[in-house]
C-alpha cells in the first residue's frame, strides 16, 4: 500500500470511525426482518435497517453497516474458490474491515431500496434481468408494501437498464446509480436476499432459475400484441457487440452468418435495438441460433415450442439449456472444444461445423 493510500484511509478512519466487527441481522432486535414466500417453496428475507450506512467498494464488495458494525446477511464479498467458482466469501473478508470506508459519505434522509447484487449485475444483461430486477418482486410481495423513496441500482450506464426500469414504472428521479452513490447514509435501508442464490454458490445456482422469476419477467415485459413484423421468424444472434467478444467468439462467424442467411435467417445484434424490441424479436421467433451469452437470456420471452440452438464451448455449462427447458422450448446445442486452452468456463473461441448446424436446424 502506498503512503498516499495509507494516509487516505487514516483520514477517513478519523472522520467515520472504524468498522469494528461483524453482526447478524437476524440476531439484532434493531434490524427488522420480514419473510416472503414465492412459488410456495422459495423463502426470502427482507431486512429493514434504520440509520444504515452502505459502502459499495467495488463490483465484488458491498458493506452495509449499522452502528459501525458490518451486517452479515446483507453485505457481500465475492471471491473465487479452489474450483474457480464465484462464491460469497466470509464477511470477515469484506474490504470495509480492512480499509474502512474511504470515500465521502452522502447523507440521504429517505428510505432506500438497495438492488445491488455484485458479480455481473453492473454490466451484464443476464444478471441485470435475473439477479437485479426480481428483487423488486420480492419487495412488492411484502404485506403492507410501501414504495421506497429511492431505488439504488448497480448501474444506469446501459440503455437496457434505463429502459427496463422505465417499463416497471419507476421514475428516473427515484433511481440512484451506485457509481455516483458509493458511500451513503440513509434513514432506512431495505435489502432482500438474492433471488436465486440459496447455497452461497452463484456459479451453481445460476443453473436453476426459480420459475416465479421467469413468470414475473414475462408478465412485466411482454406486450399482448406484436408491434412489428420486420424481423424474421428465424434469427441468428451475432455477439459482435459483446464486452467479451475477444475472449468468446466464433472463429468462422462470417461463414455461419452466410450459411444461415441462405436458410432464411436474419442476423440480429441485440444492443442495436431497444429492450422492448428485443422482447418482440424473441416472442416472434420460431427458430433462434446463437453463441452462448447474455443474448440468450431473452429466450424466456419466446413462445413454447420455439427451437433454440446454442453454440458453445465444452465448458460453457447448462445455463441456457435449463432456462430453455423451463420455458418449454425445443433446445439443441453444439458443444465444441475451445481453441483457447488457457481460457476457462464460458470463454474461448470455437469453430462451428456448418453441416452439423444445418442438421440440427432441419431436425424435427
Amino acid at each position: 500500500m502506498s503512503i498516499l493510500n495509507y494516509l487516505k484511509i487514516l483520514i477517513f478512519y478519523i472522520f467515520y470511525g472504524k468498522v469494528e466487527k461483524v453482526i447478524s441481522a437476524k440476531d439484532n432486535p434493531d434490524i427488522k426482518t420480514i419473510k416472503v414466500t414465492l412459488e410456495e417453496k422459495y423463502s426470502y428475507n427482507i431486512f429493514e435497517i434504520k440509520n444504515a450506512i452502505l459502502y459499495n467498494a467495488s463490483v465484488h464488495d458491498c458493506a452495509i453497516i449499522f452502528e459501525n458494525k458490518l451486517v452479515d446477511e446483507v453485505s457481500y464479498q465475492y471471491r473465487y474458490n479452489k474450483k474457480i467458482e464465484i462464491i460469497n466469501g466470509p464477511s470477515l473478508e469484506n474490504i470495509s474491515l480492512k480499509i474502512g470506508t474511504p470515500r465521502i459519505r452522502k447523507k440521504i434522509p429517505a428510505n432506500i431500496f438497495s438492488m445491488l447484487t455484485g458479480g455481473g449485475g453492473k454490466h451484464n444483461y443476464h444478471h441485470w434481468l435475473y439477479d437485479v430486477l426480481p428483487r423488486i418482486a420480492i419487495l412488492e410481495n411484502t404485506k403492507n408494501f410501501t414504495t421506497p423513496d429511492y431505488y439504488l441500482v448497480p448501474s444506469l450506464k446501459h440503455p437496457y437498464q434505463r429502459q427496463t426500469l422505465e417499463k416497471l414504472n419507476i421514475p428516473f428521479s427515484k433511481i440512484l446509480d451506485s457509481k455516483k452513490y458509493k458511500h451513503l447514509y440513509c434513514d432506512k435501508l431495505i435489502v432482500t436476499d438474492h433471488p436465486y442464490v440459496f447455497n452461497n454458490n452463484p456459479t451453481q445456482s445460476i443453473l436453476n432459475i426459480p420459475q416465479w422469476i421467469i413468470y414475473w419477467l414475462k408478465v412485466k415485459f411482454e406486450d399482448n400484441e406484436l408491434k412489428s413484423d420486420k424481423f424474421s421468424k428465424k434469427i441468428y444472434i451475432d455477439r459482435v457487440d459483446s464486452r467479451n467478444r475477444r475472449e468468446r467468439f466464433i472463429i468462422n462467424n462470417k461463414e455461419v452468418k452466410e450459411c444461415l442467411k441462405k436458410l432464411g435467417f436474419q442476423t440480429v445484434v441485440l444492443s442495436e435495438h431497444p429492450f422492448t424490441t428485443q422482447v418482440e424479436i424473441f416472442k416472434n421467433s420460431e427458430l433462434i441460433v446463437g453463441l452462448h451469452g447474455s443474448g440468450l437470456s431473452n429466450v424466456l420471452f419466446s413462445k413454447p415450442g420455439t427451437k433454440v440452438i446454442e453454440l458453445q464451448s465444452l465448458s460453457a455449462g447448462d445455463i441456457y439449456r435449463n432456462l430453455s427447458l423451463q420455458c418449454n422450448l425445443d433446445y439443441k446445442r453444439i458443444s465444441i472444444a475451445s481453441k483457447n486452452s488457457n481460457l476457462t468456463h464460458q470463454q474461448g473461441s470455437i469453430e462451428v461445423d456448418l453441416n452439423e448446424l444445418k442438421k440440427l436446424i432441419f431436425d424435427k
